[in-house]
Order: structure tokens, then C-alpha cells, then sequence
């Protein structure tokens, strides 16, 4: 947070200031298929990330930008969550009440 104070009116655009999220785990373990086998996860995290469209530079309206989404889940104790780096892997969402 000290680099903030540094910061002038005209810089704040470039800098971005996160809070890490500390999301819980599943209630119970899990299957996910790695390099095609079966691994159980006992700690499994999801992260949803969604897209949006701009086009020439310019942001299209609210209603028409969303393009879609991306889950991504991996294991609590991992601080890596990349799917390339074998970290993380594909997800999707099923709807229960």
C-alpha cells in the first residue's frame, strides 16, 4: 500500500490493487482427469472467469458485451492456477439446489 502513496492522479489507470480471495474448498473430495487419469482432490477450488467483447477500442454496451466463461478449479494449497502449467484443470457448472 505504500507504493500508492507514490502514486500521481495521472498513474492510479496503470495499477491495479487486489485483495487475494481465500475461497472454501469442496465439502468433499473430488475427481478430476489429468493427462487422462483419474486423480482425487481433496481440497478442490473453483474460479469462474468471464469475457467481455470491445471492439476498435471501444467497450460494447453492458447487455451485448458478455462473449462467455471459463472455470478453472484446482487444489486450495496450490498458488498456481494455470491449466497450461498442469496446475489447475477445466471445469463446468452444474445447477443444484
Amino acid at each position: 500500500l505504500t507504493k500508492l502513496t507514490e502514486l500521481t492522479p495521472q498513474q492510479y489507470q496503470s495499477w491495479s490493487l487486489m485483495r487475494r480471495l481465500h475461497p472454501q474448498p469442496r465439502a468433499m473430495p473430488t475427481l478430476i482427469v489429468r493427462k487422462g487419469e483419474l486423480h482425487k482432490v481433496n481440497d478442490l477450488i473453483s474460479e469462474l472467469g468471464m469475457f467481455s467483447v470491445q471492439t476498435d477500442n471501444n467497450p460494447s454496451s453492458a447487455e451485448h458485451s458478455f462473449a462467455g466463461y471459463l472455470i478453472r478449479s484446482k487444489s486450495a494449497e496450490s498458488t498456481e492456477g494455470g491449466v497450461h502449467s498442469g496446475q489447475g484443470v477445466l471445469d463446468s457448472l452444474v445447477y443444484s439446489d
